[in-house]
């Protein structure tokens, strides 16, 4: 009985740990973080008032571009709420 109930879960038990692994993997990756000199050493040489204009320009960016993909997924959530009855 006990080698049945193992053999039920070790798909489960396999598929969380293969997604830990990733995500453990995934976490390295940022954690390092994005060094924008290597993308963008010309602007380096302006000073480094021009490289905090940049760095300021590229977070505002990604920032707006993160807000505008929350407001789809929400508009997409309360399309699907009006769409079923859920009371």
């Amino acid at each position: 009985m006990i080698d049945f109930i193992n053999s039920l879960f070790q798909l489960p038990d396999q598929l969380l740990d293969e997604a830990l692994s990733f995500l453990n993997h995934l976490s390295t990756l940022v954690g390092a973080g994005i060094q924008l000199s290597d993308y963008f050493s010309w602007v380096a040489v302006l000073g480094p008032a021009w490289v905090g204009v940049v760095e300021s320009l590229i977070g505002s960016l990604v920032l707006i571009a993160w807000l505008l993909i929350i407001r789809s997924v929400y508009r997409i959530y309360l399309a699907a709420k009006d769409g079923i009855q859920w009371w």
